[in-house]
């Protein structure tokens, strides 16, 4: 929130039409720099579950896993 109201108020000259496409660039940086490449983490966290699935089958997790 702190990062739209910070851009927004920036925006005090602009239509609301424009501060909304405006706002664009911000909240896109912000998604990128909070959530990163979220569908890459999916993927890995897939993956390492498939992995641990697989090693549960044919032997005893660790608790750590």
């Amino acid at each position: 929130m702190d990062v739209f109201k910070k851009e927004w108020l920036q925006l005090t000259s602009l239509s609301f039409v424009q501060k909304i496409k405006a706002m664009k660039g911000p909240l896109r940086r912000w998604n990128r720099e909070v959530f990163g490449h979220i569908d890459l983490k999916i993927q890995a966290y897939q993956e390492e579950l498939s992995r641990l699935d697989q090693k549960a089958q044919s032997t005893e997790l660790l608790e750590i896993e």
